[in-house]
């Protein structure tokens, strides 16, 4: 179980500096040395090399379209949708199948919604249409580099 106050904002991160042993150091896929004497340091120092090394990955690839959050709320525009950024969510991915299959890294999945309406570019109700289909397009391969995390659609 990763520590929760990483991965959610509304639980406050615990005064010690050490982090306990409830809470395993799970953020680079495997738990290093002795749990309990983790400290925030070393938790946040893990996070960062993860995300640096998927960086890396993600720039080596052509497959993959880094873009500023203000050009992908403008290109979202265009498609009919925005972001709800109340909807934002903290977490840490792990990529499943593939070349990097065990590798984590930090991220924010951000909420798209329709512009008309606000529902989300997923509820049953929402349109099905070209602008839909290149939204999902870009949900595979685009993503922006923001503050201690990756965002993705």
């Amino acid at each position: 179980m990763a520590a929760a106050w990483l991965l959610d904002p509304c639980i406050p991160k615990p005064t010690p500096k050490r982090v306990g042993f409830s809470i395993a150091l799970h953020i680079s896929g495997a738990v290093i040395g002795n749990p309990a004497e983790h400290n925030l340091e070393s938790v946040m120092s893990i996070a960062n090399a993860s995300l640096n090394e998927e960086l890396a990955f993600r720039e080596s690839d052509p497959g993959w379209n880094r873009m500023t959050l203000k050009s992908l709320e403008q290109r979202l525009r265009q498609l009919g949708y925005r972001l709800d950024r109340s909807g934002d969510c903290r977490s840490v991915s792990r990529w499943m199948t593939g070349v990097r299959a065990g590798s984590s890294y930090p991220c924010v999945s951000l909420r798209v919604v329709q512009v008309n309406d606000g529902l989300g570019f997923a509820h049953v109700d929402a349109r099905r249409d070209d602008a839909f289909r290149e939204l999902q397009r870009m949900r595979l391969c685009t993503y922006v580099k923001g503050r201690k995390a990756i965002y993705e659609i």
